[in-house]
């Protein structure tokens, strides 16, 4: 079995060395260079990865896809292939840990990706043929077939220096998806980033009409109860934050119950923080790293023990 590792990238000199080590179990490396302006890519002609080049207008799938393309036209015998960005190192040994799930009839697999304060579960390796990357932004992949686990972990080494601005390719997703959950989902989650509550209403509740997937969903919830909360409509927001405990309880959703019943000085944050507690397996969709924080698992103990004590301590987010 001929494994393969391909990815795009931009401007991601100082991880060239690294990650090519960290992919070197593969049988082919292969990346898509999406427009550097540093020596990124001569870096990792000179490592011995296959260098191919995509250009404007850029959007996430559509880059993935001719990096995928070009994989897999220039290697037709590898059989599985893994998808990374250079700032995402696998951890030692993982090609052993993939070649034991691939023993298995399924069709995709999933790895965990830990950016340190938070972890979330994707879907990153897939066999040769039936896969296409969708979504301009935040993209997935989308193929048919069972979808397993691979077992291996990633660790991704995010720059947080670089410039991050998903609003335009989002809202374009959205216009071209006007009835997809994740579309709506993820511009209304961007829109709460940035601080502009009624566009996030809007978009998330206009999210919640489409959601088959229950975690997402849930989590949209949470996202509502907190604009909602911003925009002083304390009823909405408990309504919500009681909505999203209800359609799937994560650690996010019992958190967010407890802070607003601590907040409205209600007894029943109590029982909210320990529910929270509770939980602690991470879900698939990506946690907030400060959900399991030392503070915050301090301030739920507290919460649990005693109603009376304050709301500092509860997300930033908030």
């Amino acid at each position: 079995m001929k494994i393969g590792v391909y990815a795009i990238a931009k401007n991601e000199a100082a991880h060239v060395e690294e990650w090519l080590q960290a992919v070197s179990e593969a049988d082919a490396v292969c990346v898509t260079d999406t427009g550097s302006v540093d020596d990124t890519a001569d870096r990792l002609r000179d490592g011995g990865a296959a260098v191919t080049e995509y250009r404007d207008p850029f959007r996430f799938d559509e880059a993935r896809n001719f990096a995928l393309r070009q994989a897999v036209e220039n290697n037709p015998d590898v059989e599985i292939w893994v998808s990374l960005d250079l700032d995402e190192m696998p951890e030692k040994g993982w090609r052993a840990k993939l070649e034991a799930a691939a023993a298995e009839d399924v069709r995709g697999w999933r790895i965990t990706i830990d950016n340190g304060p938070y972890c979330f579960k994707n879907i990153r390796v897939h066999r040769a043929k039936g896969w296409i990357w969708k979504h301009a932004c935040h993209e997935i992949l989308d193929g048919f077939g069972p979808i397993g686990d691979t077992g291996f972990k990633v660790v991704h080494k995010q720059d947080l220096s670089k410039p991050r601005n998903y609003l335009p390719l989002l809202e374009k997703d959205a216009l071209e998806n006007q009835k997809d959950a994740r579309a709506w989902h993820y511009l209304g989650r961007e829109y709460m980033y940035l601080q502009r509550w009624q566009d996030a209403v809007n978009a998330l509740e206009k999210s919640l009409l489409y959601d088959q997937w229950q975690e997402q969903a849930g989590r949209a919830m949470v996202f509502l109860s907190r604009c909602y909360w911003r925009l002083n409509q304390q009823k909405a927001a408990l309504a919500y934050a009681h909505g999203a405990v209800r359609t799937f309880c994560s650690r996010e959703a019992w958190l967010n119950l407890a802070w607003l019943l601590d907040w409205q000085k209600d007894p029943a944050a109590c029982l909210a923080a320990e529910k929270a507690l509770e939980i602690t397996a991470h879900g698939v969709y990506p946690d907030e790293g400060e959900t399991w924080s030392p503070a915050t698992e301090k301030w739920l103990k507290e919460v649990a023990d005693s109603t009376g004590c304050t709301v500092e301590g509860g997300l930033s987010t908030q």
